[in-house]
């Protein structure tokens, strides 16, 4: 090439990079003076400094109009990983964020306590990333920051918002049909010129009036997705393609994926809008032709007719049932991601398969059993790909954790009032009905001031807990302190308020595992001092001597541990032999003499019972049993004299 040529190549090469490296300039200026907002996905915690948690400023990378931007859950977990914890991501939307509950009626809490009491050993960590109003483009974007944050696996629910959730084909966020340039424009948002040029664009467009607008209002503006139309479809092409690269960034790192097919009313809710000519059909006539099939008892046809009528209403809140297949098809691909089938779930608890206001609050949000079924599907396929542990010896059948389960009735109330207000309100314009109660209990109160935000869940649940204190209700007190510890997961002063409101109703090893909860965020000599006392009631001197330990290097008084120590490493030197010889009553009985010999009345009384189931005949057993209810009389009347 000549010097001529050179020098023109030079020219044209300085013509494109000076342009970038003066935006570069750019760039770094405004990231050094904080312009703008810090799109990350995750932040340090304020309160826990060793923790992340949720951007409330990352939905700012999905909306046009940042009045619109939605804040997630504030759920810390810790930066450096434990060894022995569990770790899930949840990604989806308002129905996988827990609407119109705040905290504990979501699915992903439902699950959370579950796991926690069946690998009471386990850190059980389940992080909810969803989002109000947005769609697969978050998940999929989100999707591709987890590998780093070292997720044992990642929950999906999503569907719903494809046309009208952030920059969905019809929102009032969109931004084109094509995915794979949206997905680049939402990197590109990240950039703090792109930020700014954003806020310029913005201020020059006309003011929306927003007042008395839904988010649902303002985010669809109302426009109408005929069936099978481009718009249609392009929905239905805009969740195929973000989800195939979900799947495949996850895939890519090997991390398990469950994803849920989704679920909305069927029978209950008669279509938003529906057009007479419409060449698909009337979604009004076959929602009509459904009611009369349902009340002639031809549950089949009915059910074919409500699915029908939902996928031709042409307000398109509720997803159609073709997206359930494309979620099916679409996740066969990738070896580590598992379908998990809530909507055939939710049709087998549902009158003749047909969902409708027995599950669900309105047009897609469950209610607490609808939720609990949507926790049960993930619990279930996580047990069935060995998730945690190939052997899951604590396994929660689901009629217990709905006796056990931390959720309140001010929880199921407020629910109920966020729900009214929503459906007052378009698209749905249905009346309140009128308040004839004269007189509220204190949960009615505390619920509706939560609906109406003038007070916060926490002090909800704070004044609560306080009345049934006072007024003596311990279980209702445990419900209060069990929901306010699964709210509160880095709080060891939560664990040890739900430890001391579970010894209240002497369910001693619950009382325990918040103990130890405790004792691990925050070593306590009084906390170790409590958790060894009731673990040697419960005859666990393995366990029980960890915290023996603690207390005698910790100890500060005249009491010395030495001696309990040496007692304690003998009994569990003892039940270890048991371990493979449980008929052996002789060593049942050194065990209880062991037992006695520091007054544990409770430990020795195990062994005796045990020994005795073994060997009715056993003499020594009995002997030491009439001398364990002796001693246990003697207490009791020196307690009664005081």
């Amino acid at each position: 090439m000549s010097s001529e040529g050179t020098r023109s190549l030079l020219i044209r090469v300085i013509a494109i990079l000076l342009p970038l490296a003066l935006l570069a300039v750019i760039e770094g200026l405004m990231r050094l003076f904080g312009y703008g907002y810090n799109h990350a996905i995750f932040v340090t915690d304020k309160d826990y400094p060793t923790c992340w948690v949720l951007n409330p400023d990352v939905s700012k990378r999905y909306f046009s109009n940042l009045a619109n931007a939605t804040i997630g859950n504030h759920e810390p977990f810790k930066k450096i990983k434990d060894k022995n914890s569990y770790r899930v991501f949840v990604l989806g939307e308002s129905t996988t964020i827990g609407y119109p509950y705040l905290t504990n009626g979501s699915f992903h809490r439902w699950l959370q306590y579950r796991l926690q009491m069946t690998f009471p050993e386990k850190e059980v960590e389940i992080i909810n990333l969803a989002l109000t109003a947005v769609n697969s483009y978050t998940v999929r974007d989100f999707a591709d920051e987890l590998a780093p944050y070292q997720p044992d696996a990642v929950i999906i629910y999503m569907g719903h918002n494809e046309y009208y959730g952030a920059l969905g084909v019809s929102s009032t966020s969109f931004l084109g049909k094509k995915p794979a340039l949206v997905h680049a424009a939402i990197k590109i948002r990240q950039l703090k010129i792109a930020q700014w040029f954003n806020s310029i664009v913005y201020r020059a467009r006309p003011t929306p009036n927003t007042e008395n607008r839904t988010l649902m209002q303002r985010m669809s503006d109302k426009s109408q997705v005929p069936y099978g139309s481009d718009l249609f479809y392009a929905g239905l092409t805009q969740f195929e393609t973000n989800l195939r690269a979900t799947l495949e960034s996850l895939e890519k790192d090997n991390i398990p994926v469950f994803i849920a097919t989704v679920v909305s009313n069927e029978k209950d809710l008669k279509p938003f809008i529906s057009r007479d000519d419409a060449p698909e059909g009337s979604a009004s006539n076959y929602f009509t032709a459904a009611q009369l099939a349902y009340a002639k008892g031809d549950f089949d046809v009915a059910k074919k007719h409500f699915v029908k009528a939902r996928d031709l209403d042409r307000l398109r809140f509720r997803a159609p049932d073709s997206l359930n297949s494309i979620i099916r098809n679409s996740s066969a691909n990738y070896p580590h991601t598992t379908v998990v089938e809530v909507a055939k779930k939710f049709e087998k608890e549902s009158p003749h398969r047909i969902l409708g206001n027995e599950l669900l609050l309105e047009h897609v949000h469950p209610n607490l059993t609808g939720y609990a079924l949507m926790a049960d599907a993930f619990y279930l396929a996580l047990r069935q790909s060995k998730q945690i542990d190939a052997d899951w010896k604590g396994f929660i059948p689901f009629d217990s954790l709905l006796r056990v389960m931390p959720v309140t009735n001010i929880d199921s109330l407020h629910g109920v009032y966020e729900i009214l207000m929503l459906r007052e309100q378009w698209p749905f314009y249905e009346k309140m009905p009128s308040d004839t109660a004269t007189v509220k209990s204190m949960e009615e109160k505390l619920a509706g001031a939560l609906a109406v935000k003038q007070i916060t869940w926490g002090k909800a649940m704070l004044t609560a807990l306080h009345e049934y204190e006072r007024t003596h209700q311990t279980d209702k007190a445990l419900k209060i302190s069990e929901a306010i510890a699964l709210d509160n997961p880095q709080n060891f002063k939560a664990f040890n308020q739900a430890a001391n409101a579970a010894m209240q109703t002497s369910q001693t090893p619950k009382a325990v595992y918040y103990w130890q909860k405790s004792f691990k965020i925050k070593p306590d000599f009084e906390v170790a001092k409590s958790i060894f006392v009731e673990l040697l009631k419960l005859n666990k001197p393995e366990q029980a001597l960890i915290y023996i330990a603690y207390a005698e290097r910790n100890n500060k008084g005249s009491f010395s541990f030495k001696d309990l120590h040496q007692k304690v490493s003998e009994i569990a030197s003892l039940k270890k032999r048991l371990t493979g010889n449980a008929q052996d009553g002789s060593l049942l009985n050194q065990m209880a003499m062991r037992y006695l010999q520091f007054a544990n009345t409770e430990g020795a009384w195990r062994c005796v019972t045990q020994a005795l189931r073994v060997d009715p005949a056993n003499k020594m057993a009995a002997q030491l049993q009439e001398q364990i209810q002796q001693l246990k009389s003697e207490h009791a009347s020196h307690f009664n004299s005081q």
